[in-house]
């Protein structure tokens, strides 16, 4: 399945920056795949295919500087861009500053981060800190 805004992931270089043994490419797909498969809504979704475009406290390569954010809402909305621009901001580990956010942001946010870490860890995740708050529940 090709995900949305594909060929602006592959015009920014996505497939060029390496993100543990694969492409941040693959790894913004296949969080987007994880939320797809949750059924999670079009903004969390579109979230989590961008959610480090900006770079994380984790991953620190900067694909789209954050001086574009704009650019980024015009794609895919300000609700789904202020999610990713929270995930490039949030501290190391992030459980602890999502549970201190209000809803729906904090569901949002821990949804995305349940994604974003099955993608890398597969089928050996099994964080119970984010299960209460993931909002279409798990697999």
């Amino acid at each position: 399945m090709i995900p949305p805004f594909n060929n602006f992931l592959v015009e920014v270089g996505t497939k060029d920056s390496p993100h543990g043994q694969s492409t941040l490419y693959d790894h913004l797909v296949g969080t987007w795949s994880i939320l797809k498969e949750f059924k999670c809504s079009e903004d969390i979704c579109n979230a989590g295919l961008f959610h480090s475009i900006y770079g994380t406290q984790v991953y620190l390569p900067s694909t789209i500087p954050i001086k574009d954010r704009e650019v980024v809402q015009d794609l895919i909305g300000k609700t789904a861009e202020n999610l990713v621009y929270l995930f490039h901001i949030t501290p190391p580990d992030r459980y602890e500053s999502f549970v201190n956010m209000s809803e729906p942001t904090r569901s949002d946010l821990m949804t995305i981060e349940y994604a974003n870490a099955k993608e890398q860890l597969g089928k050996y995740l099994a964080d119970i800190r984010l299960y209460p708050y993931i909002k279409s529940g798990l697999p």
